[in-house]
């Protein structure tokens, strides 16, 4: 592109030579520069989209003797949203943002390729037609199944090296959330401010009803000499979950995990619950979690709005979609009727059977839901794992308590 964003006649642009181009700049009246690949093109051109048609702004430049690489067919499929598996027509060597693009093209528009995220099978398998239709949202965010593919890696990479051979199948799975479009007039408002959620009846498609993303991530895998040995947890089979003696021991193995942080305590409830009205979409979610952790001085009467960690608990071997969905509706309660003028980080929540099954959940920068079950190295949480991260969490908070306390301010 011209160094100073200017365009191009079209009998100015097809003067121009290579020479031109990787010349001497200084000699050159209009000097040119390499764009760079990473950026927007808005960015590159000082904020701002080039604003004439008729003119030439962009120049491509191809090796001499360079080849076209061969194009492939790649079947996708959008999940959450009407319409079967596609196909989209692809250069072997394209990347990911190529192909998110691609996608949105023969979607025609119906949302932007950099709000997509596209997932593969782990495995790097492909679905039938029908086993594709078939999986959820909440499919996807099981990292044990699915990958999400990183926008600047090529296909073939992700793919092992080899691009996927099997034109039948489908291997790429896109998802994207547009936030709910929400009446506010009147009568609508007043509507919705007579009805409320309860967070056990929440699923994950709840979540994005009421105009909220669900995003999975990872967290940096840690070396085994930095974790702690965790005693195994064993239910009381023959006894429910909410039985007295199965949540008492629950209690108190978190009680035990936690017991170097002086200034935090764990509580099976708190005051009022997590009952708080969402400001985003007027809707009042009302419910409870099983376990909270919160800190010492707060009292009882505080204890809701000062949450530092909140557990969801299951006796099953395998977390459920109403798990992450649960923990997703007591973690949007949390964090809205939490305290923010305390200056301490928003609260944590954890989906786990307290066995080998854990989510992290937390809110991120952007404002979405962020839900890790997998470190850096694509490995399942093990109880180290999560443990580590949960405790590093509460030795934060417990920290910021020891330095009031160190001060001796007056805490109620």
């Amino acid at each position: 592109m011209a160094t100073n964003g200017a365009g191009f006649s079209t009998m100015d642009a097809q003067a121009v030579t290579l020479h031109g181009l990787h010349g001497d700049l200084e000699a050159n009246l209009r000097a040119f520069k390499k764009m760079d690949p990473l950026l927007s093109i808005k960015k590159v051109f000082g904020g701002t989209f080039p604003p004439n048609k008729e003119q030439v702004y962009v120049f491509v430049v191809v090796p001499k003797h360079a080849v076209a690489a061969p194009t492939r067919r790649l079947f996708c499929v959008v999940v959450g949203r009407d319409g079967g598996p596609f196909s989209v027509t692809v250069p072997e060597d394209e990347v990911v943002d190529g192909l998110k693009e691609q996608i949105a093209i023969k979607k025609k528009y119906q949302f932007p390729a950099d709000e997509m995220d596209l997932y593969m099978a782990t495995n790097g398998a492909g679905f039938s037609s029908a086993g594709a239709s078939a999986v959820t949202p909440y499919d996807l965010y099981d990292l044990r199944t699915f990958t999400k593919m990183n926008p600047l890696l090529s296909i073939k990479k992700l793919f092992g090296g080899t691009f996927p051979l099997t034109e039948e199948l489908v291997y790429v799975f896109a998802v994207t959330v547009e936030p709910e479009e929400v009446d506010v007039s009147p009568r609508k408002v007043h509507q919705r401010d007579q009805s409320y959620l309860a967070i056990s009846d929440m699923s994950t498609a709840t979540v994005v009803e009421l105009g909220y993303r669900l995003e999975s991530t990872s967290v940096p895998a840690i070396e085994a000499s930095a974790t702690l040995s965790i005693p195994d947890f064993e239910w009381i089979e023959k006894l429910g979950k909410w039985d007295p003696t199965n949540m008492q021991k629950c209690q108190q193995y978190v009680a035990d995990m936690l017991r170097d942080f002086l200034d935090l305590a764990v509580k099976t409830t708190v005051p009022y619950d997590l009952d708080a009205r969402l400001s985003k979409c007027h809707r009042e979610l009302k419910g409870a979690s099983d376990l909270y952790v919160i800190p010492h001085a707060c009292g009882d009467l505080l204890g809701r709005s000062d949450v530092v960690v909140l557990m969801e608990l299951t006796q099953s071997e395998n977390l459920s979609e109403q798990d992450v969905a649960r923990t997703v509706g007591c973690m949007l309660a949390a964090n809205t009727i939490f305290d923010k003028e305390v200056y301490r980080p928003t609260p944590v929540g954890v989906a786990t059977n307290l066995r080998d099954e854990w989510l992290l959940f937390w809110v991120g920068p952007r404002g979405q839901i962020c839900m890790a079950g997998v470190d850096s190295n694509n490995e399942k949480f093990s109880r180290e794992t999560a443990w580590h991260y949960i405790r590093k969490h509460c030795a934060y908070v417990n920290s910021i308590y020891e330095s009031r306390f160190t001060k001796r301010e007056t805490v109620i």
